[in-house]
């Protein structure tokens, strides 16, 4: 469709076009099917809107809402509710914080026993003479 001519069928349900406008408008809806569909659901869209345009609020509608965001407004002090959340969410956070520090805290441990427990055991098998001659002095297997 031509983005002109669409402008026109848009323009002509609002405003009274001129004759030679008209004339444009006409024709092209003679030859194109399409645009005799557009037209048809414009009119159908605009049929809709008016016939539930009448639904509308009650009277002092606006005045009554700005009367009661007024009154939230005074009761609570932004800073206040910041801080409040803030406080909601560093007790969470702290509490989850500490429960992993725990829980690593304990699995070093663990892991420092059993590493500890293993280097005693191997130190306490040998004797200072053993660690001595097993730094310093190669043995002849390991020469040849």
């Amino acid at each position: 469709m031509d983005k002109k001519i669409l402008d026109l069928l848009y323009s002509s349900f609002d405003n009274t076009l001129t004759p030679r406008e008209k004339e444009m408008l006409d024709s092209a809806l003679e030859q194109s099917e399409e645009l005799r569909r557009e037209r048809e659901k414009i009119a159908a869209t605009r049929q809709i809107i008016a016939e539930n345009s009448g639904e509308t609020f009650k009277p002092f509608f606006a005045e009554r809402v700005m009367r009661r965001l007024e009154s939230l407004r005074e009761k609570t002090d932004p800073a206040l509710d910041l801080f409040e959340s803030l406080v909601y969410m560093f007790r969470r956070v702290a509490f989850v914080g500490a429960v992993a520090a725990v829980i690593l805290f304990s699995v070093q441990l663990l892991d420092t026993d059993h590493e500890t427990n293993e280097i005693n055991e191997t130190v306490s098998e040998m004797t200072l003479d053993e660690v001595l001659n097993s730094a310093f002095s190669p043995s002849l297997e390991d020469i040849l």
